[in-house]
């Protein structure tokens, strides 16, 4: 898709992508990838998977500074891989 395309001319092979009206992160290495919740919480610490609640959210710097750290320590690879390990996935990435 268009994220694996812009990964693939910006960055290679790695890349994080904000899904904004799904409040997830999409995290990829190679073909593969993950989703992760946004550092993004309401004022009750809460995710808002899909902004079904409509309420404001606000950056979470403990959330944040965890995927940035995860970005400057090249710990992508083995994020993906550690979280796709015990997944079992019928579609797969191509059906995305």
């Amino acid at each position: 898709g268009e994220c694996s395309m812009h990964r693939d001319v910006c960055a290679y092979h790695i890349g994080i992508f904000l899904w904004i009206s799904k409040g997830v992160l999409l995290i990829l290495f190679g073909t593969r990838g993950h989703f992760l919740q946004a550092p993004y919480l309401n004022s009750h610490g809460e995710p808002d998977l899909g902004l079904r609640r409509g309420a404001l959210l606000y950056l979470n710097h403990k959330r944040y500074e965890q995927i940035r750290t995860m970005w400057l320590q090249q710990q992508i690879p083995s994020f993906v891989a550690r979280k796709l390990e015990g997944t079992f996935d019928a579609g797969g990435w191509m059906t995305l």
